[in-house]
């Protein structure tokens, strides 16, 4: 991310709502999320692409090991149009962006991995708690209308093919 660009977190703050375009029957409860904010401090609009209006983006946890870890996966869309509004954030202005708490029996450090023009990068760190089960990656595949997609920890480049997505994430 540029270096001006950044998540702050208030892992106490719940979001008053949790509101996303075009999603029917929502079973996302506010009580089960805190809020983050992407500040752009730079001096011109940051342009980060989506999928479904949502950031490509999951949470990592420190291990026992000290290794970091995914706790989430991704599942990407095989839809073109799923990939259509960019979020693009002006300089000096934020955006809310409310993340799954976890509450388990280990707690640890945590952090966003977010996919951006199909290179990581990595937010600062903040306190949490979660289950150690949820260090088990799933390797299955996920069943959707369309066929079969796999999980996703966003470690390579897109599964897709480069010019596809080359097309969505133009600045």
């Amino acid at each position: 991310m540029p270096k001006n660009v950044y998540f702050k977190f208030d892992t106490v703050m719940k979001p008053d709502k949790i509101d996303i375009e075009d999603l029917i029957d929502s079973d996302l409860d506010a009580k089960d999320y805190f809020s983050s904010y992407l500040i752009n401090n730079s001096d011109s609009t940051f342009i980060i692409g989506t999928q479904d209006h949502s950031l490509i983006i999951i949470q990592e946890a420190l291990d026992e090991n000290k290794e970091w870890t995914p706790i989430e996966h991704w599942i990407y869309s095989r839809c073109g149009n799923s990939y259509m509004e960019p979020l693009k954030l002006k300089s000096g202005k934020c955006v809310s962006i409310p993340i799954r708490k976890y509450k388990g029996d280990f707690k640890t450090k945590l952090r966003l991995k977010v996919l951006i023009r199909k290179e990581v990068f990595y937010s600062g760190l903040f306190e949490g708690s979660i289950y150690k089960s949820q260090f088990n990656k799933r390797d299955e595949k996920h069943k959707y209308p369309l066929g079969y997609n796999y999980f996703d920890y966003l470690n390579d480049k897109y599964p897709f093919h480069d010019s596809f997505l080359d097309q969505f994430f133009k600045e």
